[in-house]
């Protein structure tokens, strides 16, 4: 560096600092990893780098190379990792956020098309839907690897709230297969209906009781008890139900439905559909804050942050968006949602209390399609 760049470094850092900004070339500090939630990592799909942006400035802060571009990745807050998929390369990659390398590389063998962490953040899942092949291992520097076989088109993989077993949907056939963890093998098998299809997604509440099985293009859920592990209801939605988004007081599931763009609103304890809110055609994905007072639809093809009040079963407000969007997650207790917009190149910053977009943060890399943070109930991304 030059003396002169180290003099115009010295004058503006203290500027900079006080008007709460910092360029992206200035923006060196490190990552809090003790403070890991407070942060928003961003992928994009044409490099190999995840943004990190702060949340309580919104400024980029730190990029982190993972050497090839994940399709997906996870964040564990206990550890303070970040665990990416390559399933083009076959293989996972484990970064350390606090030293900002890669500390492990996983030959997974297949391709790791889905993966997934247990609550406490020191167990991954990966699976190969083509294969049918599934691997546990450990984060935490214990020596666990277990590799299981034969599984029928595995679609979506969910921890029980203990981590002590894992629910495995198909996506070819009715049915849940139970993995014991401590046996490494399928124990049990949850037998849904014979006439459905194969199950689109599988999402339980952060409490654990209750998951949703989504059978795609036919609006058929599967109500499941997980304790239990046995279905205990079904219901139809207009469908597509393709994904579901728990609250997280675990009091209720919000699901998209395309063919209509509402949003069916099922409850745990009733195992039905207690609302049906209208949104927007094309949604991608729905946000919850404000203590689970407030929704945000995010509609692809419209470009908008659709508001729900959630209380009153009501379309609020739709604001419009500068690009288009792709994921989103919310942060700062709930009180801000952060949404990748693909087409800009940007992240857009909603005021959830305000229900109004506070800014944009540019300097993501081109064509960001993901957002994930620690301990969010967002989905791997």
């Amino acid at each position: 560096m030059t003396k002169r760049r180290s003099r115009v470094l010295a004058l503006m850092a203290p500027l900079a600092l006080a008007a709460g900004f910092l360029p992206g070339w200035l923006a060196t500090a490190a990552i809090e990893v003790d403070e890991l939630d407070r942060y928003i990592f961003v992928a994009n799909r044409t490099s190999a780098e995840i943004a990190v942006i702060d949340a309580r400035n919104d400024q980029v802060v730190e990029r982190l190379d993972l050497g090839s571009k994940p399709e997906s990745f996870l964040l564990s807050g206990s550890l303070g990792l970040l665990v990416a998929a390559h399933p083009q390369e076959r293989r996972l990659s484990i970064l350390d956020l606090a030293s900002k390398r890669t500390v492990e590389v996983i030959d997974a063998g297949f391709r790791p098309e889905l993966i997934q962490m247990n609550g406490d953040g020191d167990l991954l899942a990966a699976a190969d839907p083509a294969s049918g092949r599934l691997l546990l291992t450990g984060l935490d520097g214990r020596e666990l690897r277990q590799e299981i076989d034969g599984l029928p088109a595995p679609s979506d993989l969910v921890f029980d709230r203990d981590g002590e077993r894992l629910f495995v949907a198909s996506g070819s056939e009715s049915r849940i297969d139970v993995v014991s963890l401590a046996e490494g093998r399928v124990t049990e098998v949850i037998d849904l209906d014979d006439e459905l299809p194969g199950i689109a997604d599988l999402v339980r509440t952060p409490g654990g009781g209750i998951a949703l099985a989504l059978h795609g293009q036919s609006g058929e859920v599967s109500v499941i008890d997980l304790p239990k592990a046995e279905a205990v209801a079904k219901l139809r939605l207009p469908g597509p139900a393709l994904r579901g988004f728990p609250a997280s007081n675990s009091q209720f599931f919000l699901i998209p439905n395309g063919q209509d763009g509402s949003i069916s609103s099922v409850s745990t304890w009733t195992h039905r559909e207690t609302a049906r809110l209208p949104a927007a055609p094309d949604v991608q994905g729905v946000n919850l804050g404000m203590f689970d007072t407030l929704g945000f639809a995010i509609s692809r093809s419209g470009r908008q942050a659709v508001a729900l009040d959630l209380q009153d079963g009501q379309r609020v407000k739709a604001i419009d968006l500068p690009g288009t969007p792709e994921t989103g997650v919310s942060a700062e207790a709930g009180t801000k949602l952060y949404v990748a917009l693909s087409s800009s190149d940007q992240i857009a910053v909603i005021d959830l209390m305000h229900r109004r977009l506070l800014r944009l943060i540019d300097d993501v890399g081109e064509q960001p399609w993901a957002v994930n943070r620690a301990g969010g109930l967002s989905y791997c991304h």
